[in-house]
């Protein structure tokens, strides 16, 4: 009974030993080898796909008028095709201004007349009426001159009073003065005093500033198409106020490109002259491309995406691609492409 107690306990002692070394080996070939990484062993792909979209090749622009201005009339409608200085619309201030214009067109005219008549040379029939005045009061003045000196010899000799020669005397500095004062308007009529022609000069360049102030005001109240191109959007109507939103989106159509949203991580990649294929379920075989254009520029996609390694909080950069062929005539139309960077 002595000998079985004493052998119970020795075989749980080994049993207990042979587990504990057991484990130990589990352990030790059961612990992570160093792995070799498969990314690194492999080479970088030759091709960088990308999401993209259509743009025109100088982009959508907005048109605006003045903020809190009222639209009186828009003269075009989505899908027209304008030609740069058209006009698209007005404001309700137009007719105003218009007549406004017209008043001062018509002052500047006026100012312009006066400003004339003080240059213009007197009328050949004044000049010749004022010659022949000026003509008598000579004769006035020559006989007036023989009467004071008969005057005087008589008075020497006392045949008239002093009276007499003083009459005789006054008569004659009166024909002198008459003859003095028709032969300076005879002057006046044959030359202009400078000060009076930098006066009317004066006069018309600020009524011209004037006529130029009133075009301009009217100008801006006419919004005119800035470039060549098609009506994409209208945001007013006659009778609202234009506001943030603008009046209208309008591109030029002629030149479509593609803009390709690149991760950041490819943009070093990414070099001018490259080729690329664009994809797209708009038609039927990839269109070839070339980059025109990086950006240096880092920012968050704009744009949702399915991609769940990349999502909304991708940092992308925007190139554009020139393609080969032209692209359907859709902005914003979804692309891919894949560029060539080896």
């Amino acid at each position: 009974m002595s000998h079985w107690k004493f052998t119970v306990p020795g075989i749980i002692g080994v049993a207990v030993v042979a587990l504990a070394v057991m484990g130990v080996r589990g352990w030790v070939s059961d612990s992570p080898k160093p792995a070799v990484s498969v990314a690194q062993a492999l080479p970088p792909p030759s091709t960088v796909v990308a999401r993209a979209r259509i743009e025109p090749k100088d982009r959508v622009r907005v048109i605006h008028g003045h903020d809190r201005a009222v639209l009186r009339a828009i003269l075009v409608r989505e899908g027209d095709v304008v030609s740069k200085g058209d006009v698209l619309a007005e404001l309700i201030s137009v007719p105003v201004l218009a007549a406004k214009l017209a008043l001062e067109e018509r002052r500047l005219a006026e100012v312009m007349a006066v400003a004339d008549q003080i240059t213009a040379p007197a009328k050949a029939t004044s000049r010749a009426a004022q010659q022949a005045l000026m003509r008598q009061r000579q004769l006035d003045m020559e006989k007036a001159e023989q009467e004071l000196r008969r005057a005087e010899r008589l008075y020497q000799t006392n045949v008239v009073s002093v009276t007499r020669f003083s009459d005789r005397l006054f008569e004659y500095n009166a024909a002198r003065y008459a003859l003095s004062q028709s032969q300076e308007v005879l002057a006046s009529l044959s030359e202009v005093r400078e000060v009076d022609v930098r006066v009317a000069e004066a006069q018309v360049a600020t009524q011209r500033a004037a006529v130029d102030l009133a075009r301009a005001d009217l100008d801006r109240a006419i919004i005119r198409a800035p470039i060549n191109g098609t009506v994409l959007s209208v945001f007013a109507r006659a009778g609202e106020l234009l506001g943030e939103d603008g009046l209208l989106q309008m591109a030029d159509m002629s030149a479509l490109i593609a803009i390709a949203e690149v991760n950041e991580l490819d943009m070093p990649r990414i070099a001018v002259g490259q080729t690329a294929n664009i994809r797209s379920a708009l038609f039927a075989t990839p269109i070839e491309a070339t980059v025109v254009r990086t950006s240096e520029t880092i920012f968050k996609q704009r744009r949702p995406t399915s991609d769940v390694l990349v999502g909304r909080d991708a940092r992308i950069a925007e190139i554009e691609l020139l393609p080969s062929l032209r692209l359907p005539a859709l902005i914003g139309a979804e692309l891919t492409v894949e560029i060539q960077v080896r």
